[in-house]
């Protein structure tokens, strides 16, 4: 449901043996948007990857927003048998730049279900890669970059599951 939107997508790429993948990326409900992300990049085996990232709902959006820039690196986990449930980078403002990589785990039988980067403003541009997982046996749920707002732009590359 959208009209003049440009998407450019390359989504769940996959390089892994035993795995269920689902991924559902760049829904753009909006008019006039421009999203170019490559989610779903995943290197592990027996993993089940479900993931929506870039669903964008927004109408007349751009690309390349600057000022209040917020770079974090939260829940960094090397071990395993651990759950990372981490909400990172939440910006409820206009004119603001989001670059964010939560929850980078490296470690087996790991569940991870991240929502980084959630913007609820205008004029704001997301860059964000979340959720790099390399592991074996992870059940791995994200839904990354999910902008509800008008005039925000979304560049997510998100090298998860």
């Amino acid at each position: 449901m959208c009209s003049s939107s440009s998407v450019m997508c390359s989504s769940s790429s996959v390089m892994c043996s035993s795995s269920s993948v689902m991924c559902s990326s760049s829904s753009v409900m909006g008019s006039s948007s421009s999203v170019m992300c490559s989610s779903s990049s995943v290197m592990c085996s027996s993993s089940s990857v479900m993931c929506s990232s870039s669903s964008v709902m927004c109408s007349s959006s751009s690309v390349m927003c600057s000022s209040s820039s917020v770079m974090c690196s939260s829940s960094s986990v090397m071990g395993s048998s651990s759950s990372v449930m981490c909400s990172s980078s939440s910006v409820m403002g206009s004119s603001s730049s989001v670059m964010c990589s939560s929850s980078s785990v490296m470690g087996s039988s790991s569940s991870v279900m991240c929502s980084s980067s959630s913007v609820m403003g205008s004029s704001s541009s997301v860059m964000c890669s979340s959720s790099s997982v390399m592991c074996s046996s992870s059940s791995v749920m994200d839904s990354s970059s999910s902008v509800m707002g008008s005039s925000s732009s979304v560049m997510d590359s998100s090298p998860r599951q």
